[in-house]
């Protein structure tokens, strides 16, 4: 398994809630996996607004949560759609 150059990992301690949007102001992209689950599949769409508010383009898994923001977000079915989509991203960083 190839692992990523020490200078491009980062590590945050866990944190109070402002450390948390702290972090989220640090990233160019927000990740939110979802195992289809009946549970998950009535979870709100807490992830893409709190991504959106700090300013994070938003890939998400393709669930009922997140089907509203198709046209802001892109969603993934699979880990493989989810690489086409940060493939995407970094060969197109002005549509960040």
């Amino acid at each position: 398994m190839n692992a990523l150059p020490p200078e491009q990992v980062t590590c945050s301690p866990f944190g109070d809630e402002a450390d948390y949007f702290e972090f989220l102001q640090s990233l160019h992209v927000g990740i939110a996996p979802l195992k289809d689950t009946r549970f998950n599949r009535c979870r709100s769409d807490g992830k893409f607004v709190q991504y959106a508010i700090n300013g994070c383009v938003s890939l998400l898994s393709d669930l009922p949560p997140f089907s509203a923001h198709r046209e802001k977000a892109i969603l993934f079915e699979s880990p493989e759609s989810m690489y086409i989509g940060l493939e995407q991203l970094y060969h197109n960083r002005p549509a960040m």
